[in-house]
Order: C-alpha cells, then structure tokens, then sequence
C-alpha cells in the first residue's frame, strides 16, 4: 500500500511532463536547411526549409505555434519541390518498313523524321540515321505482261496482207499481228490517173510474256539519339509560417516586498511546567511502594522525520520508478486511442498549394468521418491518412461527409508514408 500511494503521488505531479513526453516519444527532430523571416505585404513571415526523402510526411515538419522577438507564429502553408537526378545515355532503335517498290521516294515518305522513346525508364528523341536506310528484296512472285512490237514492210507490189507475216519473235516472245495499215509508197499515172505501183505496210504485233520479281521490298532504318532517366532522390519543403505581434503587456509598479528572513528549522519549544499548588506534606504510608521520579522530557530532533520514514530509500526509487513507467504506457495508450490519423487540406492558388484545414479521428470499424470544412467551388479537398491507419483500411472503403455531401474512397497503398486522396464529394448516401 504505502508502494502505491507514493506512485500515485508522484504520477499526479508527474503527469503532465510524463504525457508530452510519452506523445513525442519516437518522433524524429528534423534539421531545417535554411531558415527565414521575411516580411511579405506588411505580414511577418517564417519559412522553414527542409529536405526529406520520398515517401515522408511534409505535414510532420510543421511546428506548433512559437513566438520569436515579440512575433506570435502560427503554420499557413507549405510548399513542395521534387529534387530529381538525371542521367543519360546513348540510345538507338532499328525499325522495318515493307514497300511494293524500291522507290527511295517511296520508302522515305513511310521514315518518319523523329520517334518517341521510353526503356528501361530512360526517355527521348531519337532522329533517322539516312546513311543507315538500306531495302533487300522479300519473297518472288511471276507476273504476266503485254509485250507489243511494230514491224514495216516496204516496196511491196501490192497492199495484199498476205505477203504480211501473221506472227513474229521479239526478245524470245512470240507476237501475233494485232493491225495492219497500208501507205502508197510509189505511184504510176496512166492517162491522167494516178496508180499505186509500190507499198509499205506498218504492221503491229502483241504478245504476253510471264516474269519472275520480287513480291516486295522490306527496308531497315536506324534512329539514334540521347535517352535521359530522372530519379526522385527527395524533396524540398518550404513550411510558412505567419505572424502576429504579440501585444505588450503594462505591469503597474508595485512596492517590492521585504525578504523575509531565513528562518532554521529549530526544536519545537519546550513548554515551560506551570508550578504545581502547594501540598502539605503528609507522614509517608509505610505499605505504599515506593515511587519513582518520572524521566525529563526529550527535546525534539531539530531535523523533522519524512512522510515516509520507515521505508527504505531503494524501496522508494522502486515505487517512484514503477509509478513513471505505467504513466508513460499509459501516455503512449492514450496517444494511439486519441490522436488524429486523417488531416484535411483545402486547394488554394488553384491547386498549387494546399492549406490545413482541419484534423480528425477515423475508425478502423467505422471509418466515416463527418468534416466541418466548407467545401471548394471545385467540389473536392485533398485528404492525408497517416501510414498506421491507411494499412489497416488498405482495400476498404473511407467515407468524408460535409455539407449533406459524400465522398467515398477506396484506399489502395502502394508505397510508404502517408496516404494522400482527393475527395470529391457528390450527393450523400442514406446508408453512410
């Protein structure tokens, strides 16, 4: 009992510094990179700059309120910049093109200048190599073709076809006389009439022949050019803090007070006998026994005995310990069941920076979270949930209502960190 009752009394001096403690406790002090104040439009201003890597929380690096110089701080907003790597190589790619002809004019119309390039991560431009276009012929087909030849037959004696040939060769092709036209080439009059004495017959001949050719033509080309990879290796937060004067206070002068005296602990006094009435003494009874003197009383220790006197001094390290150690599990509980796991930030400058707008508690069993803030023109607000709580929902849904309005997200992780979703809110939901 009295092992309890000196850990009680010492939890309940203890437990507000125990409590704070027990919050922060595996909380991480991050070092700012720069640190700022500036005045903007007349507005005092604190940026903390800090570089983490991908995949912290930027909302961990806001502060509570702190004044410096007579200025009240308080978080406005941050602002986030990926940091990126980059790194290059030499890229190349081949393609193939099919044509009917070998036409360098034909083949280069279906070469485009430029391509698009994605491997390995890596991305670029690449341009077409012309030195490296080269076009082989692909697969061999027979074709049939008209073959046509004129042949003349001059000094003929007579336009009679018969002295025409009906069929020639031509270049191992045999042709067939297709037409045949006459001209008057000499001419005898005969008593004022004119007749022809000589001929020449224009006769044209047509035939088909079958060939062997290429069924078509495949081309080769090569593109080469510069690929470049960026990596996200962290990133800068800027966190802005405005302020406010703090307003000085007026201290009226008063008389200061006289320091008492130190006054020693000293022995309680000893009280001074009060003198006894005056006794006439009486002959000695010869049967009573004999009585004694009683001893002088003790002074007092001019050292007071402590409260708890009695116990051992290791006993009492012991308790007071016991007593430290169940506050702070009893913090560390108190931490987990009460703090806010979902914070919720309101779009400004058009989405290119967001502001705090407010923190919750959300539920494993019933994760639906019923907000106070008023809901963007653009119908949506973007929403955190801390890494603990996004695992245990991962696969379910969440459900944030505002303004008679619902927004339901299914929460799907992938990486590590807080959680990050935008809300869009629509028409609420009898059954949320």
């Amino acid at each position: 009992m009295r092992c309890a009752s000196s850990a009680a009394r010492a939890g309940r001096g203890l437990i507000g510094v125990t409590l704070a403690a027990a919050l922060c406790l595996g909380a991480r002090a991050a070092v700012p990179a720069s640190v700022r104040y500036e005045t903007v439009d007349g507005v005092p201003m604190a940026v903390y700059t800090y570089r983490i890597a991908p995949g912290e929380d930027p909302q961990a690096l806001v502060q509570p309120d702190f004044t410096r110089e007579g200025i009240r701080y308080a978080f406005h907003h941050f602002e986030t910049v990926p940091i990126l790597e980059t790194d290059s190589r030499e890229g190349t790619r081949q393609v193939e093109v099919q044509t009917a002809t070998p036409d360098f004019e034909t083949i280069r119309s279906q070469l485009q200048d430029q391509i698009e390039v994605e491997e390995d991560g890596y991305t670029g431009t690449l341009a077409l190599d012309i030195t490296s276009v080269e076009t082989v012929p692909e697969g061999v087909q027979s074709i049939e073709r008209t073959v046509s030849a004129v042949r003349q037959y001059p000094g003929l004696p007579s336009n009679d076809s018969a002295a025409i040939p009906k069929a020639i060769r031509d270049q191992g092709t045999t042709l067939t006389l297709t037409e045949l036209t006459w001209a008057v080439e000499a001419s005898q009059t005969i008593s004022g009439v004119n007749f022809p004495i000589r001929w020449t017959a224009t006769a044209a001949y047509t035939g088909t022949t079958t060939a062997q050719q290429a069924a078509g033509y495949r081309t080769s080309a090569v593109y080469r050019g510069t690929l470049t990879k960026e990596t996200l290796t962290g990133i800068t937060v800027s966190v802005f803090y405005t302020g406010t004067p703090v307003p000085a206070v007026t201290v009226q002068p008063t008389v200061a007070p006289t320091a008492a005296p130190t006054v020693r602990p000293t022995a309680a006094p000893t009280a001074m006998p009060t003198a006894a009435p005056t006794v006439q003494p009486t002959p000695p009874d010869r049967t009573a026994p004999p009585v004694e003197s009683a001893p002088a009383p003790t002074a007092p220790s001019e050292t007071p005995e402590p409260q708890s006197a009695g116990m051992p001094l290791p006993a009492r390290i012991g308790c007071a310990a016991l007593g430290l150690a169940l506050l702070v599990s009893a913090g560390a509980v108190l931490h987990q069941v009460l703090r806010y796991n979902l914070k919720i930030y309101r779009p400004v400058a058009g989405g290119e920076r967001y502001l705090l707008a407010g923190r919750y508690r959300v539920s494993e069993q019933n994760p639906v979270v019923r907000l106070r803030e008023h809901i963007p023109q653009e119908g949506s607000l973007v929403a955190a949930l801390d890494e603990d709580m996004a695992d245990k929902l991962q696969g379910k849904e969440i459900s944030l209502i505002a303004e008679d309005r619902l927004a339901v997200h299914t929460v799907h992780k992938d990486r590590r960190g807080a959680y990050w979703f935008r809300a869009v809110f629509g028409p609420g939901r009898e059954d949320v």
